[in-house]
């Protein structure tokens, strides 16, 4: 099997990029610093996962994927970027990015949609999860991830989050 290769976007300025594929990992963290998870199946419970669109920014995704799967109802104010890594996701997409991005839960109710539909959900502590790494199927018993979360909504979650830095090609 030959090696594939990423696609390749040029800037005005003639730099070329090579373009990944990226998921965006909401982790919603609630006044009590409990995190919110869904479950299709039990044992097994996930952060709000999809795909980061073409023309997207992290933070559009990330609002976009919270509507989407956890409810329109629900607000939630960004923080920011907890972690990213790259992952092999399977032969067609070896290389892909995943981006955890840290909201604060602020009010509204939680009706799960999309790919999260007939979901349960629940709010948990990080030492339910420290206990029972296991049960998490994304990120994939890592609680560190969402331990580094809750710090972060700690530290900057009374803070404006507008983490988003903007390049518009005009210097």
């Amino acid at each position: 099997m030959s090696a594939l290769i990423a696609p390749k976007v040029k800037a005005k300025s003639g730099r070329e990029f090579s373009c990944f594929p990226a998921a965006i990992l909401v982790i919603i963290i609630n006044s009590e610093s409990e995190l919110l998870l869904f479950s299709h199946e039990a044992d097994e419970w996930t952060v709000v996962a999809g795909a980061v669109e073409p023309n997207e920014t992290i933070r559009d995704a990330a609002y976009r994927e919270l509507s989407e799967e956890a409810g329109a109802e629900l607000s939630a104010k960004a923080v920011g970027v907890a972690h990213a890594h790259t992952f092999h996701y399977d032969e067609q997409v070896r290389h892909m990015i995943s981006i955890y991005y840290v909201m604060r839960y602020e009010r509204g109710e939680i009706i799960p949609g999309d790919d999260m539909r007939g979901a349960e959900y629940r709010w948990w502590t990080l030492q339910d999860l420290k206990s029972k790494p296991e049960l998490l199927a994304i990120p994939k018993h890592q609680v560190w991830i969402l331990e580094r979360a809750i710090e972060l909504a700690k530290k900057y979650g009374d803070e404006d989050a507008d983490l988003e830095y903007f390049v518009d090609g005009n210097g």
